[in-house]
């Protein structure tokens, strides 16, 4: 289980960098799909913020965390890493609800390493 929360993680953490970098760079890339006159993405253009640049910051603050976070679970702290996953994502969703899309995988991740428990504590067999 262990392996399966590394595997999702990093690729969690890959793509919540990636729409990190697509935020930042709000006046090439969004722009660009703005001009390709696509009607779906005027939720992406009416957000709460409308400095994108912003959104994309904590992203990439989000993608670290999670990158940690997955750390974290694969050293046993399935916990400790799934609630580091989950409470970074609340930062860029208050600013942009449409990136809840892009950090579904880092979601999905959170919710997978809760399952993962430490080692249970053996008691060492003493000598008489």
């Amino acid at each position: 289980m262990r392996f399966v929360v590394l595997l999702f993680g990093l690729i969690a953490t890959l793509v919540t960098a990636a729409l990190g970098t697509a935020f930042f760079m709000d006046s090439t890339a969004l722009t660009w799909l703005h001009d390709q006159k696509i009607d779906q993405l005027d939720i992406l253009f009416n957000s709460v913020d409308p400095n994108l640049a912003r959104t994309g910051l904590f992203l990439f603050i989000a993608a670290g965390y999670c990158f940690l976070g997955t750390l974290l679970a694969f050293f046993r702290c399935g916990w400790q890493g799934g609630l580091l996953m989950i409470v970074t994502v609340v930062g860029p969703a208050v600013l942009n609800p449409i990136t809840l899309l892009g950090t579904g995988p880092q979601i999905f991740t959170a919710i997978l390493s809760c399952f993962v428990r430490p080692l249970p504590i053996v008691p060492v067999p003493q000598e008489d």
